[in-house]
């Protein structure tokens, strides 16, 4: 158990801030690609109270990654209470969850690039239609503020929305229905049945300095 604070800002490409970060000492901890489920209750009172269940795979690593997210306190950033543990079998995990009543509310899929930087986690996100964002965790408001500094980011653009929200305003700006969040070309959303698609994360993403070296229906109840 663990409370969470982070600070998340839209930037305009993440080859760029990974050029910065790596150039100011920053260590890469490397790319993925994820698969994120979200689960809530047929009522949906999850989502209305600003909690999360989620389950996340990730390319190429066994088993998936469970977070509870608690209500989040707005203070400086974003700051809420965190639990996470990983499960070996996803399917019997999920199985156990619609067993239960919850519902598969939302699935979409990200490509995360992760640093280590003047004691901080600084991920760097590409998500479709949404685009590229620095997120920074921290368990101190001013040592996220100084990474965004020394990074050239304003943190007063900080968003308060999870990326849940943001695709929801994206889709009532451009008038469309809110399903999946995934690429073009990807295999979807099965859980119960998870496909083997290989998918290209971070494809020709290489800081220049170390080179040398579509949305669907979410998902129903079974």
């Amino acid at each position: 158990m663990a409370q969470e604070l982070e600070c998340k800002i839209p930037i305009e490409d993440c080859v760029a801030m990974a050029e910065k970060i790596l150039a100011l000492g920053g260590i890469d901890e490397g790319q993925v690609f994820e698969r994120n489920w979200v689960f809530d209750t047929p009522q949906r009172s999850l989502l209305a109270d600003k909690k999360l269940l989620r389950l996340r795979t990730v390319d190429n690593m066994p088993g998936g990654l469970v977070t509870v997210k608690g209500v989040p306190v707005h203070a400086k950033f974003k700051s809420r209470e965190e639990i996470e543990y990983r499960v070996d079998d996803i399917e019997a995990f999920a199985r156990s969850l619609l067993t239960l009543g919850y519902e598969r509310s939302w699935y979409y899929e990200k490509r995360r690039w992760t640093w280590s930087y003047l004691g901080c986690e600084v991920m760097l996100d590409d998500l479709p239609c949404l685009g590229a964002f620095i997120e920074v965790e921290a368990v101190r408001d001013e040592m996220i503020r100084g990474v965004l500094e020394n990074l050239g980011v304003n943190p007063e653009d900080h968003t308060p929305l999870s990326y849940r929200g943001l695709y929801e305003k994206f889709c009532t700006e451009h008038h469309i229905a809110m399903g999946s969040l995934r690429y073009a070309g990807s295999a979807g959303s099965a859980i119960l049945t998870p496909d083997q698609a290989v998918h290209p994360g971070f494809a020709g993403m290489q800081p220049k300095s170390v080179q040398s070296s579509g949305a669907d229906t979410p998902d129903k109840k079974s």
